[in-house]
């Protein structure tokens, strides 16, 4: 078994007030401190792709074609409770849930399949066109993202595309936004092969802030390339998010 990680940011409170103009006159990317408060045993055999809070427990998917599936870890001591198979020709991505039901993304199947929460038993699928990255909820509808700087809101029923967000720092693109969760009043995304996590204004697009996860990531045994950084939820009841990556030893909770 291996762990996985909280992160929680220190004063979170610190930019509310202030808004982005004078965000970025205080500093090009502000990078902020964080703590870890919490850790739980995680199996590095999960190629871990999307994570997301339900209530006590955490929700995981875990990629690679013949190996995807999803499992429901509880949130205090890492025992699993549910573990799910998912279809071998499916590379399973990001989840996200939506009142009763569980949404997992898969990579570039143009599938979309719909879940139990509960009980973890499918109900339908849906189909989309393109790649399938990450996947959050915001404001009752399925946030997604394809590995661009664009974001994409969209219908739980239908999957028909909403509003696009276009995320910046600065003026420029922000790429390869993967694993995504929405909490304390920003769109949290992880950047494919980088330690870095950044808070988005959900209204603009533009990158508030950063988290620089480099000493984490330098304490795991990596053993493959890939072995990145994936999987971020935010926790509200711990006022936190939970983060792990493909394979890692840990599952942290911290706060920015």
């Amino acid at each position: 078994m291996a762990l996985i990680l909280l992160i929680y940011c220190v004063n979170p409170t610190t930019f509310a007030g202030a808004s982005t103009a004078q965000l970025f006159q205080q500093e090009p990317y502000p990078t902020r401190p964080y703590q870890i408060v919490h850790a739980l045993p995680h199996s590095t055999q999960s190629f871990t792709q999307g994570l997301v809070v339900d209530g006590d427990d955490l929700i995981e998917s875990s990629g690679l074609y013949s190996r995807s599936n999803i499992q429901r870890y509880h949130k205090h001591d890492g025992e699993r409770k549910q573990h799910v198979a998912l279809p071998k020709n499916v590379f399973a991505e990001g989840v996200t849930t939506i009142n009763n039901h569980l949404y997992c993304l898969s990579w570039r199947a143009g599938t979309v399949f719909v879940f139990d929460k509960t009980t973890l038993q499918r109900l339908r699928t849906l189909k989309i066109s393109g790649e399938g990255w990450g996947l959050a909820t915001l404001d009752e509808a399925l946030l997604m993202s394809n590995g661009s700087e664009h974001l994409t809101l969209r219908s739980p029923e239908t999957l028909e595309a909403g509003r696009i967000i276009k995320v910046t720092r600065q003026g420029k693109p922000v790429q390869k936004l993967n694993d995504l969760s929405v909490g304390m009043g920003y769109i949290w995304a992880n950047i494919w092969q980088s330690n870095e996590i950044v808070a988005i204004h959900p209204d603009s697009g533009n990158v508030i802030f950063t988290l620089d996860l480099s000493e984490l990531t330098q304490q795991q045994k990596v053993t493959h390339a890939d072995d990145v950084l994936n999987g971020i939820a935010w926790d509200s009841d711990l006022n936190g998010l939970w983060v792990t990556g493909k394979r890692w030893l840990l599952r942290i909770s911290a706060t920015p």
